[in-house]
This record gives structure tokens, sequence and C-alpha cells, in this order.
């Protein structure tokens, strides 16, 4: 939960920057960069250029030790936690919905497997299958998700190159930044020869919203990578209503 002293009404204030001066980042080649496909990596590497253009310090590679593991590592946290949410979600709709718990959508989808079931729902029922978040099974999976990426992995190379944040191409940090709990923002890169929009995502500890906001956002000025998305009106075969 958040604490009154990381309270703060408008983020706006970290918006202003249009330099990274004394801003360390951190490349964590191992793993995150590894799966970039050919056409991404040029792409990736005039972002990374961009933030040294505007004063950003790179510290490249800044290799996380426990990268290899929070990828490899089967971890049951998210069936325990889909479980609690999902269910408390169900359970707060109210006149919106006729379904209150995971058992009954269960039910429902399989009453209609032509409508639900196209893709299954091995997922829902792996969780209905969990036995609440006080299980050693939960808090063992949970105390390794935080080893491996928070106190042995983000915490760890942050604190040893001594960096501001970390940059991921892609989406490729979402998962060490869930499990470890820290917030991420993600911007446009820029856009492969063929077009395929690619991301780039600044990911710190816990409370560094404002960094990450005033990194993103300087990138965001210099770069002007975003573009609109076409309308219907005017892609292929759209229609003008």
């Amino acid at each position: 939960r958040a604490s009154r002293r990381h309270a703060r009404r408008d983020d706006a204030e970290f918006l202003s920057s249009e330099t990274l001066d004394n801003v360390r980042l951190g490349v964590p080649r191992t793993v995150f960069y590894e799966r970039l496909a050919a056409p991404e990596a040029p792409v990736i590497d005039a972002a990374l250029r961009a933030l040294g253009t505007l004063g950003a310090s790179l510290v490249d590679p800044a290799d996380i030790d426990t990268a290899r593991a929070v990828s490899d590592v089967r971890s049951d946290v998210m069936l325990y936690e889909f479980k609690r949410d999902l269910s408390r979600y169900l359970r707060d709709l109210g006149d919106a919905s006729p379904i209150r718990s995971i058992r009954e959508l269960i039910r429902f989808n399989e009453a209609r497997p032509q409508e639900m079931l196209r893709y299954g729902q091995v997922l829902l029922l792996a969780a209905q299958a969990t036995n609440g978040l006080q299980t050693e099974t939960y808090r063992r999976s949970r105390a390794e998700d935080l080893r491996l990426s928070r106190t042995d992995g983000i915490d760890r190379v942050m604190a040893r190159e001594r960096l501001d944040a970390l940059v991921f191409p892609g989406w490729s940090g979402a998962a060490i930044g869930a499990k470890a709990g820290y917030p991420s923002v993600i911007v446009p890169a820029g856009y492969t020869a063929e077009g395929a929009p690619i991301g780039l995502t600044f990911l710190g500890r816990a409370w560094s919203e404002p960094t990450l906001l005033r990194v993103a956002h300087a990138f965001e000025r210099a770069t002007l990578l975003r573009r609109p998305p076409p309308s219907v009106a005017s892609s292929p075969g759209g229609s003008s209503l």
C-alpha cells in the first residue's frame, strides 16, 4: 500500500525535464535483449543512442544475475492471486452479473462450450484448485519470486551499478517487474522497416515513478516517435461510417 510519504496529487511536475543529465540507465542484455528479432534490434539500438544524446549515462551491459532463473522458474503465485482477485471482482459486480464466483463461471462456460470454451479454461480450473494465500505453497512461491526478481535481481544490479532505472526492449521486462512489484512505463521506441511498432520499457525500484516519468517524457519529447493508429475509414476496406 502507498504510504502518505509517497502520495502525490499530480505527477505533471516530473514532466518538465528535457535532458537526462545525471541519470544512469542500465541495459540488461542477458535474456531480455537476446529475444529481439533481427528487424527489431536496430530500432532498439537507435532508441538507446537517443537516450545517450539526451545526456543519460548508459551502463551497457548491466545484466541481472537472476534473469534466466526468473524466466525459467515455474511460479504458482499468479494462480493463487488470480483466484483471489477474480473472486473479489465477481462478488462486487452486484446486479450486473449473476455469476458470483470462479466455480459459477466455470459451470457457466461448461454449459455453453460452443460459445465459451473455444480456447478452454485451463487457467480458471487451475486457479480454482488452489487453496488460499495462507498455504505453504503460495508463501514459498511468493518468497522465491521476490528473491529472484527483487533482492537478487533488480535490487542487486541497480545497487551495484548505481542505476536510476533499467531499460528493456518492448515488454520483455514485464514479468520480472511484476514479480518484484516495481513500477514501469513503456513508450514507443520506433518501427521496423515493415512498420511494426516496438516499445521501450523503463523500470525502477519502489516509488521511482518520478524518475521513470521524467525519463519517459524526455525520450518521447526528443524522438516524437508516436504515430496515431490508422482510422477505420482510412484503412483498406474500411467503412466511412
